[in-house]
């Protein structure tokens, strides 16, 4: 839900459970879990500063887009997968240990 609300380019105050990933200015007021009257302070700046409210906002849309859009979350993924299924069979045989992965070719 805090990224359908970061992706409307509104200045966005969240707790900080479920801002995982989202750092705190230039993108959003993170605030502590359950401190309601933090969240409260924080709005109250955005209608107090409409200048700082615009800035964040304008950045909360494209943070999403380049960092937590799916297309760019399954690219770092299948880096991660290749980087482990690089790692040659005969290492970890060697170490007395089992392979971490089979020694069967993946296809693409």
């Amino acid at each position: 839900m805090l990224l359908d609300c970061m992706l409307t380019d509104r200045p966005t105050v969240c707790f900080a459970g479920p801002a995982k990933g989202v750092s705190a200015l230039p993108h959003a007021f993170i605030v502590p879990d359950h401190d309601c009257d933090a969240v409260g302070t924080e709005m109250i700046t955005f209608l107090k500063d409409r200048a700082l409210a615009a800035e964040l906002g304008a950045n909360t849309g494209a943070t999403v887009l380049v960092n937590f859009e799916w297309r760019q979350i399954c690219a770092k993924t299948e880096c991660i997968y290749d980087r482990l299924l690089a790692v040659p069979t005969e290492v970890a045989s060697t170490q007395n240990q089992p392979a971490l992965f089979g020694t069967r070719e993946l296809t693409r």
